[in-house]
């Protein structure tokens, strides 16, 4: 089977609940002005999904959410290098009795439902399904690195999920609420130029398919080494990974827990790139911000998820790979209202990182 349209005949919540409906397994495939994104399914169940925008690595997350520690996640990893076949580092992590089999599952969950979360705000672009030969039970064949749920997601309800949250949201000019919510649909600039319809090749396997679809993946090592960098010069900061129409939280240093933790309320975060603002401003320019920051929507979101204290100077800073931004560094010296030294080291430490992740099999140390 084959079906081949456009995302403003037929929308992707439609797409989706026709695929379920139909118990269909294969690849669907979208594509807009500037991104890619593809969603897997095995009899009409969700069990992968992923864009080519920057991405966390899947021990990026568990790290992040303390759901193990880096000394514990290094174990796995070595044990997942050295195993004779491909072994999924969850499910390792899982054997060593260091996560839990329902936290390994919400996080993957959680993980395909951002990426579908993105997928659903586009409104235009093309998509294809084509059928793949999945097998039913046992071992997906792909990398041990990536999101899959074995099990599959129910893609009916995962769909209506995100569409009400998007709808409770909703804004008149159809961004995002002041809490950090999740965004609703974004239009594409009128200047953009027309998107082109996904290639129709030859079949190929999954592991063929995930693999070709390479994109940027931030890796617990290296998270943890920008945010402790930033920390030396920043008194309080957070780090977003850049989407096709807004920013998501991933990690933060410096915040205080209140009634929710800080690294949820980060997590939680999404400040869209259609609105004026010095994020907006960083990832258009490729270029650090330095200076006071401007009264704003977005600014009050943002400076109500760091604690509420509006800051005398901030700095945002951007990291580069392959000429494009894939995420972006926020940082002010709340409440100490200290002067923010040079961003000279912060800078280069941040440029490094861009360049790593550009070389050959710099994106494929995902599973860290």
């Amino acid at each position: 089977m084959s079906l081949v349209g456009t995302l403003s005949e037929l929308p992707l919540i439609d797409i989706l609940d026709m695929l379920f409906m139909t118990e269909k397994t294969g690849r669907l495939s979208l594509a807009s002005t500037s991104a890619e994104g593809m969603v897997v399914f095995r009899k009409g169940r969700i069990i992968y999904a992923s864009s080519n925008s920057a991405r966390e690595a899947f021990g990026n997350i568990l790290v992040c959410l303390k759901l193990v520690d880096e000394g514990t996640l290094r174990k796995a990893l070595i044990k997942q290098h050295r195993s004779r076949e491909e072994r999924r580092l969850g499910r390792i992590l899982v054997e060593m009795g260091a996560l839990k089999a329902e936290d390994l599952e919400s996080v993957v969950q959680h993980q395909i439902e951002r990426v579908l979360s993105d997928l659903l705000s586009w409104q235009e672009g093309f998509f294809k399904f084509e059928t793949l030969d999945i097998p039913d039970r046992g071992e997906v064949e792909v990398d041990g690195r990536e999101f899959l749920a074995e099990r599959g997601l129910n893609t009916h309800k995962v769909a209506l999920d995100l569409a009400r949250r998007q709808d409770e949201v909703q804004q008149p000019h159809g961004t995002t609420t002041a809490a950090g919510g999740r965004r609703t649909a974004a239009r594409r600039p009128r200047s953009s130029p027309p998107p082109q319809p996904p290639p129709i090749g030859e079949p190929v396997t999954l592991r063929q398919i995930i693999a070709s679809q390479a994109r940027p993946a931030f890796t617990a090592e290296t998270t943890l080494r920008l945010l402790r960098q930033a920390r030396s010069v920043l008194r309080r900061g957070v780090l977003l990974l850049v989407e096709q129409y807004g920013a998501v939280g991933v990690g933060q240093f410096g915040l205080a827990d209140e009634e929710t933790s800080a690294d949820e309320r980060v997590r939680n975060l999404w400040l869209p790139l259609d609105e004026p603002s010095v994020l907006a401003q960083v990832v258009r320019g490729k270029a650090t911000y330095h200076g006071s920051l401007p009264e704003g929507r977005l600014h009050e979101t943002l400076v109500a998820e760091l604690g509420g204290e509006w800051p005398r100077e901030v700095a945002v800073l951007p990291v580069v790979a392959s000429d494009h931004v894939v995420a972006v560094v926020y940082g002010d010296n709340e409440p100490d209202r200290t002067p923010i030294p040079s961003l000279e080291p912060l800078t280069a430490a941040l440029a490094s990182i861009g360049r790593s992740m550009e070389a050959p099999g710099g994106s494929t140390r995902a599973a860290s």
